[in-house]
Order: C-alpha cells, then structure tokens, then sequence
C-alpha cells in the first residue's frame, strides 16, 4: 500500500468480508495508444464492480472516463483524511 490512508481502507474492506485488489494495474487504450492505469482498489461486491480512490487527483478524470467506457461505472474518490479516520464509513458507503 502506498499510504496509512489505503491501509485503513484495506482494513475496513477486509472486515467487510469483501472481496478487493489492491492496486490492480489496468491496461486501457487512450487517444495516445495503450496505457496503463493503477487504481487504488477494485472492489467486486454482490456481482458489482466498482473503484474506491483515495484522494481524487486532477488527473483523474480522464481515468475515470476510461475505466466507465469500459463497464466500470461506479468509481468514487474520497479524502485522505476520510480513509483514515473513518474508514469503515467510507466502505460502507461505498
């Protein structure tokens, strides 16, 4: 994990008894060619999947247009300072 944020995330997951992949690396295709793209977690609950980031970045946007053209539709972004200190809010929000 790349911060105490997505450790509290990834405990909060687990207590969930959800199944998740951390920072599971995505092959996409963009406007320049073929690219990669690591989300922070991709959750697989009740038949859904989804991507929970932490700490939504600028850049992100266009990631988030291209995960959705490819079936992901539920991607949420949410603040360090939420991860950390609620934690299981933030998973069962999600």
């Amino acid at each position: 994990f790349r911060s105490l944020a997505e450790v509290k995330i990834a405990e909060a997951l687990d207590r969930a008894g959800v199944l998740f992949f951390p920072n599971a690396t995505a092959r996409l295709t963009t406007a320049e060619g073929r690219t990669n793209q690591t989300p922070h977690f991709l959750v697989c609950s009740d038949g859904k999947l989804g991507i929970l980031v932490v700490n939504r970045e600028e850049d992100e946007v266009e990631t988030d247009r291209l995960l959705q053209s490819q079936g992901i539709l539920i991607i949420h972004h949410y603040p360090v300072t939420e991860c950390t200190e609620e934690s299981d809010r933030v998973v069962l929000e999600f």
